[in-house]
Order: structure tokens, then sequence, then C-alpha cells
């Protein structure tokens, strides 16, 4: 960043210039996760998971739609991942091979 007066000891930004830096640094951590895949804090990556656990949160979010959470277990270094997302109405439809206890009615 470049600062307003440079000889100065305390530097003084321009307000714009800040909001760039930080939307730049917070797009070049984005990961880009497929369905399958959890960010595992440990690795510092988009991993697989084994033994993975539907829990719904009973959260309502959004429009109205219901909350669920995925959890499971890293298969590079076993460490416990998690996922959020919205309950979708059918699940198995959607590809995720998960069907859940009590599902919505529609």
């Amino acid at each position: 960043m470049q600062p307003v007066d440079e000889t100065k000891h305390n530097s003084l930004f321009i307000g714009i210039e800040i909001r760039r830096f930080l939307s730049k640094g917070q797009a070049d951590q984005k990961v880009k996760l497929a369905d399958d895949e959890y960010y595992c804090m440990h690795c510092k990556g988009a991993r697989l998971a084994t033994d993975v656990q539907v829990v719904d949160t009973g959260a309502m979010i959004g429009h109205g739609k219901s909350s669920m959470r995925r959890e499971g277990r890293c298969i590079k270094c076993g460490m416990r991942v998690r996922r959020f997302d919205t309950k979708p109405v059918n699940i198995l439809a959607e590809g995720k091979g998960i069907i859940l206890e009590h599902p919505p009615s529609l």
C-alpha cells in the first residue's frame, strides 16, 4: 500500500486503498471446494473425508432454509473437518449420498 505522505513516521492511507488491499488478501486465501471436499485447517487445503456424519443443527438460515453440518476426518492427517450447508429438500437426489432420518415434507 502506498501511504499519503512517506516522510512522516505515522503512515496515513486512503480508505479505498485499505479496502482494496484487504479484499485482495481475502480473495487470495479462498479455496474452492467440491461438494465432497472439506477444508482441513491442519493440512491447509481441500481434502476428502472419512467417517462422514450429518448433523441437523435445527437452525433456520436465509429464506427459511434449515441448516446442517457434515463432519468427518481428513484422509491425509486424520484431523476433524466440518462443513456447514443448507439442507436440500432431497439430499439423495443432490448426489451427496446421505439420507436424513426425517426428510422435509413437500
